[in-house]
């Protein structure tokens, strides 16, 4: 049974991040077809602000896109990360830092590769999700919070 539950969180990890990297890097519907270099946004909140203040040209739709987006895309790695390292017990202290370091590096490569923008506030959205996630998982395994852990998790 363990073997059972080990392949089934490998085949969804593994189907995570390719919809990860079709999502961030691939996607042309989503404009990662290549574009214009340089396009980045270091200042916390300026493009969470410019969406929300801007709904009614942009419409709803791309407001939801993008702010929900970025939250709901980090979700699963929040949930996954303590999954497959329940034997270490990884906690919040551990899991969010690493949801953020990925989510740094999304944004370095995509400015690098010219598929997106880099923007701290995708980086703030995305560290959003993972804690929920992380939140998702713990409510899920309460045995994390008490020190107790099976290893068929």
């Amino acid at each position: 049974m363990k073997q059972k539950k080990l392949f089934f969180k490998i085949v969804l990890a593994i189907a995570y991040i390719v919809i990860l990297y079709y999502l961030l890097f691939a996607a042309e519907s989503l404009g990662r077809g290549g574009g214009a270099a340089g396009d980045y946004n270091l200042m916390p909140f300026r493009e969470i602000y410019r969406y929300i203040s801007h709904v009614d040209s942009l419409g709803i739709g791309a407001v939801a896109a993008n702010l929900l987006g970025n939250v709901v895309l980090f979700v699963p790695l929040g949930y996954f990360l303590p999954s497959f390292f329940a034997r270490e017990r990884l906690r919040p202290h551990f899991t969010i830092p690493i949801c953020m370091c990925i989510s740094i590096a999304v944004e370095v490569s995509q400015f690098m590769t010219r598929t997106g923008s880099m923007d701290v506030d995708d980086v703030l959205l995305n560290t959003i999700g993972g804690i929920i996630g992380y939140l998702i998982y713990a409510i899920l395994h309460p045995e994390i919070r008490y020190g107790d852990y099976d290893e068929d998790d």
